[in-house]
């Protein structure tokens, strides 16, 4: 049985901002985690004690704005699209990582997509949301945004975070965790000013370009219980993929990490092998 090595946390000056980051290392290859909106490195926290990954060496950080990650006072240079890629790039260099796969979630995601055309020593990428195309396409796209809308503002009500935090996850699962909350209530409120007027202007590239022009292997991975995304988008959608589609995740929903963690886990090292 592998070792099980803790994870320890840094904080790195990146764009004058204190980045908190926590890395666990081990001989194999890196994985780098990017959590989405309303998040945080707690996301991946079974990635980080999971003995099937346990032979990686894993990094995530927190976005600006979010968890440890100290707040911006230039929230449009730095919550931006292209101002979170560039503090991406910056991060990965001074973590020293080459050989590497990148994996985001939800909001974490789009900017792992964004960055492909900026990604020097990356050997694939996972993303856990459906690309964007332009002009988007939000009401094909999600479901429920009408809830979306809500809890994506500052200072949400009580019941839009319940909403939420229930349609995070699979349909009548058994527990939420505490992480959904905490990071609706304690992100830099700008970061949704500033991502929602992104998505509204348009002010990102097409998603599905940049993936069926990506120069490595690129995976999207989804809850087969997804109550957020709608399946019916990605379907009409013609993508370069790993297993030429989306690959399902079983008995999860939004947060698969946190919901079905050893099959997440399974498939990263399936997939780094793939794309190593």
């Amino acid at each position: 049985m592998p070792t099980i090595i803790l994870p320890q946390h840094h904080h790195l000056l990146i764009e004058g901002l204190r980045i908190h980051l926590i890395e666990k290392l081990g001989d194999g290859p890196t994985i780098v985690f990017l959590h989405g909106r309303c998040l945080s490195v707690k996301m991946w926290e079974k990635q980080f004690t999971s003995e099937q990954l346990a032979s990686y060496r894993l990094i995530a950080f927190d976005l600006p704005g979010h968890g440890e990650s100290e707040y911006s006072s230039e929230p449009k240079r730095h919550y931006s699209v292209m101002g979170l890629v560039n503090i991406l790039k910056q991060l990965l260099d001074q973590v020293a990582v080459t050989n590497y796969i990148l994996v985001g979630h939800s909001f974490g995601a789009h900017l792992v997509y964004q960055a492909i055309p900026h990604l020097i020593g990356c050997r694939g990428i996972v993303g856990m949301a459906m690309p964007l195309v332009k002009p988007a396409r939000f009401d094909l796209m999600y479901n429920h945004l009408d809830i979306l809308g809500q809890a994506w503002q500052a200072n949400p009500a009580a019941e839009i975070i319940t909403e939420y935090s229930r349609i995070s996850l699979r349909l009548n699962a058994p527990d939420i965790p505490e992480l959904v909350k905490e990071g609706l209530l304690n992100n830099d409120p700008k970061v949704h000013e500033i991502i929602n007027s992104i998505l509204v202007e348009g002010a990102y590239a097409d998603e599905t370009e940049l993936i069926n022009q990506c120069p490595f292997l690129v995976a999207i991975v989804l809850g087969a219980e997804e109550q957020i995304f709608n399946f019916d988008y990605i379907h009409n959608l013609q993508l370069r993929l790993w297993h030429n589609g989306p690959h399902l995740i079983q008995n999860a929903g939004h947060l698969l990490p946190w919901e079905n963690s050893t099959a997440v886990d399974q498939m990263l090292a399936e997939f780094m092998n793939a794309a190593l």
